[in-house]
């Protein structure tokens, strides 16, 4: 098979990051990020907070709901937001044409 120039990407990909840690329990108030989303691709983000090193890690999103998603920056669910770790997971999903790229993520908190 010949190269023509064009790439493809995987259909789908997930990122999960490694733990926050402030040292001490927090509240986590709000998820910040940049990305480049390409039209017809996406990109959702989740967080999770415990109380243990090792979780156990229960991904929520905006609405505190396990099958939801963070489509969007903005703040964490009031009922969800006290821990001491966190970690975030990006689901990213590919037209194969293209993909989305996360650049940047934040999380604001407060002792």
């Amino acid at each position: 098979m010949g190269g023509t120039g064009s790439s493809s990407y995987a259909g789908s990909g997930i990122f999960e990051s490694q733990n926050l840690d402030p040292l001490s329990n927090v509240a986590f108030n709000n998820i910040i990020w940049s990305a480049n989303i390409p039209v017809s691709t996406t990109l959702n983000l989740q967080v999770a907070i415990s109380d243990n090193v090792n979780g156990p890690w229960d991904f929520f999103g905006s609405d505190g709901g396990s099958g939801t998603f963070f489509n969007s920056p903005g703040p964490i669910p009031l009922s969800r937001i006290n821990g001491r770790y966190m970690r975030y997971k990006a689901i990213f999903s590919s037209d194969g044409l293209s993909t989305p790229t996360l650049d940047e993520v934040s999380i604001n908190y407060s002792p």
